[in-house]
């Protein structure tokens, strides 16, 4: 949390429900009470909080400070963090690259940045389960499918079995369709 700006507001005026007046949301669960943040309370009702009549409101002109603040400090803060995220993400897909490849660092190495070749033992999978079924409105990607076979399946293999496991690593963002794609790849080559 300390990674974002966060700005709490909470609502000073109990709304009517018929013959009581009552918090829609506490003050109390309204507002984190962690460090680096803003809080304020907005002289309103619950439903009235983001409605403002008029440029003088004290609620207005707080909600409008702090998002011009946000706004204009935005651009520096995501740049500072992507010249941060960019190598470790680099790093991060590096040692997963190594460890789906079989190879691993030696903590005890002069240079533990190169990698050391771990001996594996090669069997069969004698059974096929997918995680799921591939969507039937699966459509596309035809390029990456047919990058992905020429990577696992090479042409001059096609009249020896392969000596090594082989290894591709699909990544996206969540929802992008990085399952469907596997699926979709394992149930036209279930026969290979």
């Amino acid at each position: 949390m300390k990674q974002f700006h966060m700005f709490f507001f909470w609502e000073e005026l109990r709304t009517p429900f018929g013959d009581r007046h009552e918090y829609v949301v506490d003050p109390s669960s309204a507002v984190v009470d962690v460090d680096n943040t803003e809080k304020a309370g907005i002289h309103a009702t619950h439903l009235g909080m983001t409605k403002f009549n008029s440029e003088s409101l004290s609620g207005y002109r707080t909600t409008l400070e702090a998002l011009l603040r946000y706004s204009q400090d935005a651009p520096g803060a995501v740049s500072r963090r992507w010249s941060q995220a960019v190598p470790a993400l680099e790093k991060l897909r590096t040692n997963e690259e190594y460890e789906l490849g079989r190879l691993a660092f030696d903590v005890h190495s002069e240079d533990p940045s190169l990698p050391n070749k771990i001996s594996t033992q090669h069997g069969t999978v004698s059974h096929f389960y997918p995680p799921e079924d591939a969507s039937p409105d699966f459509v596309g990607r035809e390029d990456l499918l047919r990058s992905l076979h020429e990577a696992l399946f090479p042409q001059q293999e096609k009249t020896s079995p392969a000596l090594h496991r082989k290894t591709f690593i699909i990544f996206g963002m969540g929802g992008s369709g990085k399952t469907q794609f596997c699926s979709k790849f394992a149930e036209d080559h279930r026969a290979a």
